[in-house]
């Protein structure tokens, strides 16, 4: 396992530990951890009747093979879905630092995306959006020395 790969698997498994910390399911994390896996074969997802894909986002090795609406629970229970692109309010990082740097710029600031059925038109609740507070910052990355 390169070293780059080590670094890229932190920061990935950082943002997901802060992430699920608040309860959420969408991490802050470096979106380019996952580039050196992109020789595995991206996701097929079902289609809606307006031709979105859907489904989890488990398995996506990059945003690009993300499903259109990602399977999500909104702040009630109800089961539905967001669309990917509104999951994607932080920038692309380069390095570890401006990840920590944006975490902490932005920290404990939370907003609500809508949460819509399969069909990607009929909201049926909404999903809120959380990024890790100081103290939860500090925590992870004294769990990650």
């Amino acid at each position: 396992m390169t070293m780059k790969f080590k670094i890229s698997r932190f920061m990935f498994a950082l943002g997901i530990i802060a992430s699920l910390s608040l309860g959420a399911t969408a991490a802050v994390a470096v979106q380019g951890a996952s580039s050196n896996l992109n020789s595995a074969p991206a996701p097929e997802y079902e289609r809606n009747e307006s031709g979105l894909t859907f489904g989890s986002a488990a398995e996506a090795i990059s945003r690009e093979t993300e499903p259109d609406l990602i399977s999500a629970v909104g702040d009630d229970g109800t089961k539905g879905y967001v669309f990917a692109k509104d999951l994607h309010y932080q920038p692309e990082f380069k390095n570890p630092s401006e990840v920590i740097a944006w975490q902490k710029a932005h920290a404990g600031r939370s907003w609500t995306i809508d949460l819509f059925a399969v069909d990607g038109k009929q909201k049926i609740g909404v999903f809120t959006l959380s990024v890790p507070t100081d103290e939860q910052i500090k925590g992870a990355e004294k769990k990650g020395r």
